[in-house]
């Protein structure tokens, strides 16, 4: 069974070998035709092409990897189930309180893991999933909540809006990893007349995937930003009361979860916080107590 740390893994390492092969190829055709990458404005565009792409493939990719990956199961209302049947209707119910013309699809799957998440790669192809053990966990008024803040997520554009944030960070660290490379080439194989493209494009890999841990670090900063606001949209949808509800559930399990180790990192409305620094840098999501306070005490506006 993929867990939510799987897929996050498999969302960046897309994005990353994405950048990587275009990166490779384009480095190659550069050196096949011995084409000069000369000239600040020429590096933007090359590498905005590069770094862009990857965020946009992934996000293209990320509703059908959810569904194959996570093996996720999608239910519409008119099916035979009542819990399924009512799951959908809260879904869309939420959807056009936010104002969405196009309902998002839901799906439920396996997972003892107390969560839910929304993904796609727009507002009008999106979906909202649950585990199974959110389903049997928690109560009507503490998903309502949850759904509520997965449709905020969809109605605030985040998985654009990461992507996007994931593609200029894929710029910015392949700009400077040229710049960086080019000046570590230009000294230590100065006057050795035509070099190796490819000892140049390692050097440039190199540094790239080095600054990729710094990079990483600002998309979670903004992941952690985005959530606020979908925790503020959840209490405008479904209501500030469930919003807090599901929040104090979600922050008494994941307490349980913290105490045993666990193959993922990421989770999807909420990520077990560490005292660690280190692993807090790297969070995508604000610790639960932080959130809970935030939405108590902040208007909904």
């Amino acid at each position: 069974m993929y867990t939510w740390g799987k897929r996050i893994l498999f969302f960046l390492a897309t994005n990353f070998l994405v950048v990587s092969t275009l990166f490779f190829i384009g480095s190659f055709l550069m050196n096949y035709f011995q084409v000069e990458i000369e000239g600040f404005t020429f590096l933007l565009i090359f590498y905005t092409i590069i770094g862009m792409s990857g965020a946009l493939v992934s996000l293209w990719m990320s509703k059908w990897q959810a569904i194959q990956f996570m093996g996720v199961k999608l239910i519409s209302e008119n099916s035979s189930n009542p819990m399924e049947r009512d799951l959908v209707q809260k879904v869309h119910h939420l959807s056009a309180k936010a104002g969405l013309t196009v309902k998002p699809e839901v799906g439920i799957y396996e997972s003892a893991d107390v969560n839910a998440f929304a993904t796609g790669p727009s507002k009008k192809k999106s979906l909202v999933a649950v585990s199974t053990g959110l389903l049997n966990h928690m109560n009507e008024h503490e998903t309502e909540g949850v759904l509520a803040h997965e449709v905020a997520h969809i109605a605030n554009g985040d998985m654009v809006t990461m992507s996007l944030v994931q593609g200029m960070v894929n710029v910015m660290v392949y700009l400077i990893a040229h710049l960086l490379a080019q000046v570590v080439v230009n000294t230590l194989l100065k006057g050795q007349g035509r070099r190796s493209w490819f000892v140049e494009y390692m050097i440039r890999q190199v540094f790239a995937s080095i600054l990729f841990i710094p990079g990483s670090m600002l998309v979670c900063l903004f992941s952690r930003y985005r959530e606020y606001r979908a925790d503020y949209g959840g209490a405008r949808f479904a209501g500030r009361d469930k919003m807090v509800a599901a929040l104090h559930s979600l922050s008494k399990m994941t307490q349980a979860q913290t105490q045993k180790k666990s193959e993922y990192s990421y989770l999807m409305i909420s990520n077990p916080s560490s005292r660690s620094l280190l692993v807090r840098l790297f969070s995508t999501h604000p610790p639960l107590p932080d959130r809970i306070k935030r939405l108590q005490t902040s208007p909904l506006s």
